[in-house]
């Protein structure tokens, strides 16, 4: 098993091109979200995200994919990207009306595929580079990306990218980042487990604070305990600097360790995330699918200067009909040593139908630092998939 995408709440995956068959995208997604934070009138947003698309059957290789998005608010009693209201809280999803993938793929072989255009983008577990699925509007990236398989059990993905095209949408300041994004990622099958890395460079646009180059390598793997109980785990640990227009002087380091035991359809885990924070400057993740992982509030977005510790515990449940899923974080700076805040997740999912299904959650965020504020989310959404 897969350890941290397995039990965690994962990013879309980015379309591997497996279904080589005509097919259309059809998509709505309902959600309403209530938001509590301390000192302002609760907050409450009803919003519809429909997307339609086609994808052309593959031939020669070849295969066209064009998909359109809208996201529609239908009630706006909180404060919006394009509409900020400082009585309120924010919840980032607003109207916006785009083109959300236009791509054209080349597969000559089972082991080769070149992608161009604006795509969805998850490179291994999202948290460096992903699509920031959980927003009605998510990220994609005009980009050229290329997959391979270079020998059995090593394959590794090229990414080139101009743009980065953000929740907040189009029309929002922060909704469009321009400049250069390259990443370069492998995974390979060792002895030792599942070898990965990844090399990162943004150099983007009037934006020096997110011009960064990152690398990360982590190895994770399992083992059968008893018939039906498996043990995993994974490791991991990098380094991130300036790049292109950041003239920082800095070297900050990350590291994640979780253990993990899985038997039948539930699962545990405990683990702990750490970013080194050096005063002025911290590890940081802005491409990546960060809700999944540093707990579902979204408190705490950017990484603070001081750095960051996460202790984590998971437990979840998969069997049947239904899915449920709980999350305990405790947050401290990066020496480890003093309080920032701890949060309290939990969800529920079920289908309600072949293409039809309904999840609730809910996150609570205790804050221990004047910096943050308390948060209590929930989330109520019925989704749609052709």
């Amino acid at each position: 098993m897969a350890l941290l995408t397995s039990v965690t709440p994962a990013p879309q995956a980015a379309d591997a091109a497996t279904d080589d068959a005509a097919d259309l995208i059809v998509e709505f997604r309902a959600r309403s979200e209530i938001v509590s934070q301390t000192g302002l009138e609760d907050a409450h947003a009803l919003t519809v995200r429909s997307r339609l698309g086609w994808r052309s059957e593959r031939r020669r290789g070849l295969q066209a994919l064009i998909e359109g998005e809208a996201v529609s608010v239908i009630d706006d009693d909180f404060s919006a990207p394009l509409s900020p209201d400082p009585a309120r809280p924010t919840i980032s999803d607003g109207d916006s009306l785009e083109l959300n993938r236009a791509q054209l793929s080349w597969r000559p072989s089972p082991a080769f595929e070149i992608i161009a255009g604006r795509q969805r983008v998850v490179l291994g577990d999202g948290r460096f580079v992903g699509n920031s699925g959980w927003r009605q509007n998510e990220q994609t990236f005009d980009a050229l990306r290329i997959n391979t398989t270079v020998a059995r059990g090593l394959s590794v993905t090229f990414l080139h990218a101009k743009n980065v095209r953000r929740f907040p949408g189009a029309d929002h300041p922060q909704g469009v980042w321009r400049g250069a994004v390259n990443a370069l990622s492998a995974q390979a099958e060792t002895p030792a487990g599942r070898l990965s890395g990844l090399y990162l460079t943004s150099d983007l646009e009037g934006r020096p604070a997110e011009s960064l180059r990152t690398w990360v390598i982590a190895v994770e793997g399992e083992r059968r305990v008893t018939g039906q109980t498996e043990a995993a785990w994974r490791l991991d640990y990098g380094r991130q600097s300036a790049f292109g227009p950041n003239h920082g002087d800095f070297s900050v380091a990350y590291a994640r360790a979780v253990v993990g035991v899985r038997r039948q359809d539930w699962s545990v885990q405990v683990g702990r995330e750490w970013l080194e924070g050096d005063g002025p400057h911290a590890f940081q993740t802005p491409l990546g699918s960060n809700h999944a992982f540093l707990g579902w509030s979204d408190v705490i977005g950017a990484t603070p200067s001081y750095g960051l510790t996460d202790d984590l515990l998971r437990v979840q449940r998969a069997g049947g009909r239904f899915r449920l899923a709980a999350e305990a974080h405790s947050f401290q700076d990066g020496s480890g040593r003093n309080a920032v805040g701890r949060e309290f997740d939990i969800s529920a999912s079920a289908p309600l139908g072949e293409r039809l299904s309904i999840e609730a959650k809910a996150a609570r965020f205790e804050s221990r630092r004047l910096a943050f504020a308390d948060f209590s989310k929930v989330w109520l959404t019925l989704e749609y998939r052709y």
